[in-house]
């Protein structure tokens, strides 16, 4: 056996292995006082064009905390590793110990402020159903001081290009917690989420393990095109995913590498699908589902300027250019997907520097793509990034 690391080294180690499969989206803090609000503030008095419900109060602590495993859980469960042959417990006790070390309470996520919020209205005009839900929750939450927030199991169903993993990426960020994406189209077998037994030779942790092993109780997991997954189309395929769907079973739930029980009822559960049909009905049943459209009318438009606010946030060159989209510019996108719109302003921006400008013209629009192929080389998990 390995001899065990520094409980510093420990920590870089785990977090870099969580890094690699969810990117942490907490805004920034002077980003978030500059709005008027701290970070982790649950709801401040909202907008006249908000729900117009009454803000819930203010929890003394922003970040309630939870354990994620039980002390005697542990124990047990290393003492057991350690008595397992040296090459079936080279992965495993380090695993253990590097938990262990770190502790057992995990924060769990709160809202951001109102404001944070009207500005996800704003981005996606579309999913008003979806924000109303949500906003909701986020209202009783905070009915009581220090209670924690978590949603059900949401599943976005619509149209490709109309948002949805975008849509999920910024939730995540309102959330303020990590989040990873599954791939399910990509995705040919269970362990990649639950775990591999330790006594193979391949056998490693599952996404659920290494998302919880971060600071964060309650990250988002994106299942992305849940309706061409693989994985569920065999007659128990689908299993592996119910029991982490409900909150009963999921918070003993034992990741097949680790064998620990833990409490993964706080993760948030985001699947989205073209085809609502051909999602099994055991499955769909644990989701609350929302059917989510293509932007309308002036919402169009809205779709661009916010697309282009984030691509001025995301990348510095952008930053570069005039704050509001001349309107040729606009009137070339509408109607675009937001993926698209994304592509396109980044081409346009870069046809501009080419003739020497920092403002943007009609011209500099590439025309809208007649067919949308796969991107080859996906992964079945993977980093997330994120588009208005």
């Amino acid at each position: 056996m390995r001899a065990p690391r520094s409980a510093d080294r420990d920590l870089a180690l785990q977090l870099a292995a969580v890094r690699a499969l969810a990117r942490d989206v907490p805004p920034k803090e002077p980003e978030m006082r500059a709005r008027g609000a701290r970070i982790g503030e649950l709801v401040r008095e909202p907008r006249e064009e908000d729900s117009g419900l009454a803000a819930p109060e203010q929890s003394e602590s922003p970040w309630p905390t939870r354990p994620l495993f039980r002390t005697e859980d542990m124990a047990e469960r290393l003492a057991w590793a350690r008595r397992l042959r040296h090459d079936t417990q080279a992965g495993l006790v380090p695993e253990l110990e590097r938990a262990s070390k770190a502790g057992a309470m995990r924060r769990v996520g709160v809202p951001g402020s109102s404001l944070a919020f009207q500005e996800l209205r704003d981005q996606f005009p579309n999913f008003k159903d979806v924000l109303e839900f949500v906003w909701r929750r986020a209202l009783l939450a905070g009915t009581v001081a220090g209670a924690e927030f978590r949603l059900p199991p949401l599943l976005l169903n619509g149209p490709p290009g109309c948002g949805k993993t975008a849509f999920a990426e910024r939730l995540a960020q309102w959330l303020q917690v990590p989040i990873a994406r599954v791939d399910m189209s990509s995705l040919h077998a269970s362990f990649a989420i639950t775990g591999l037994d330790a006594g193979y030779s391949t056998g490693n942790p599952g996404i659920v393990w290494n998302l919880l092993q971060g600071e964060c109780l309650s990250p988002v997991v994106l299942l992305d095109e849940i309706d061409k997954t693989r994985a569920l189309n065999s007659e128990t395929g689908c299993t592996f995913l119910l029991g982490l769907l409900e909150p009963v079973t999921a918070c003993r739930f034992r990741d097949a590498f680790v064998g620990l029980p833990i409490d993964a009822s706080y993760v948030q559960w985001v699947a989205t699908s073209n085809d609502l049909s051909l999602v099994d009905a055991p499955l769909r049943s644990r989701f609350r589902v929302f059917d989510v459209r293509q932007p309308e009318g002036d919402e169009c438009v809205q779709v661009v300027r916010s697309v282009y606010r984030a691509l001025r946030e995301r990348e510095a060159w952008a930053r570069s250019f005039p704050e509001e989209l001349p309107v040729p510019v606009l009137d070339a996108l509408v109607g675009r997907t937001a993926r698209d719109v994304w592509q396109a302003l980044e081409d346009a921006c870069a046809a501009a520097v080419a003739d020497g400008r920092r403002e943007l013209r009609g011209a500099d629009v590439p025309p809208e793509r007649s067919s949308r192929g796969r991107p080859m080389g996906f992964v079945p998990v993977q980093h997330t990034r994120s588009l208005p």
